[in-house]
């Protein structure tokens, strides 16, 4: 086999498992809506969680970035970050 027919087969199966992976992964939108609505009530409270964490994050960040004090000697951040759900358990 020539490097040339090698290197086109390689890419034709790599190029086909993408493709399959491509049509047969739901977008983040048709998997959200294919959940129940106990689950999408869960993961809308865990999306608000990340949010709010993210806001206090970058709020204390600036806050701290604009302080004269040494690295250590920064405010620590005072909620934990949210649970990683079923995932964390």
């Amino acid at each position: 086999m020539s490097w040339p027919k090698g290197i086109a087969y390689g890419l034709s199966i790599v190029a086909a498992g993408y493709l399959t992976m491509r049509l047969t992964t739901p977008t983040s939108g048709q998997l959200y809506n294919a959940l129940s609505p106990e689950l999408k009530q869960e993961a809308d409270k865990a999306r608000k969680e990340h949010v709010e964490y993210q806001k206090e994050l970058k709020t204390l960040l600036q806050k701290n970035m604009d302080s004269d004090h040494l690295v250590w000697q920064v405010e620590p951040l005072k909620t934990p970050p949210p649970s990683e759900g079923r995932r964390g358990q």
